[in-house]
């Protein structure tokens, strides 16, 4: 928890302090993050191999380093609805062997 008298930007600076100097390990605390992409806001759950790779690849020309694909490539999560905990690779979005030999 973490209390400023000075405003939202103030306590917001304070906050992170506290991460920095005392939750981050210190041989990170300081290093520059690299650019990451998060695919959820891009697609949702409406995705396969091809468009994630086209999005990976714009990511990368406008300077993005790591790519996360969020959610969706799993079960058959479509939607909020279903699949959650299911954590076999949907091979079908991901452009593997549908019958889930692939490795």
């Amino acid at each position: 928890m973490v209390y400023s008298g000075q405003g939202l930007g103030r306590m917001s600076r304070i906050f992170h302090r506290l991460y920095r100097d005392c939750l981050i390990p210190e041989r990170f605390a300081r290093l520059e993050r690299p650019v990451l992409l998060n695919s959820w806001e891009a697609s949702y759950f409406d995705f396969h191999k091809e468009s994630l790779l086209k999005l990976a690849e714009e990511a990368a020309r406008a300077g993005a380093e790591l790519f996360v694909l969020d959610d969706g490539w799993f079960g058959k999560r479509n939607d909020t609805t279903s699949s959650v905990g299911d954590w076999i690779p949907n091979q079908e979005k991901l452009g593997g062997d549908p019958s889930g030999t692939d490795s």
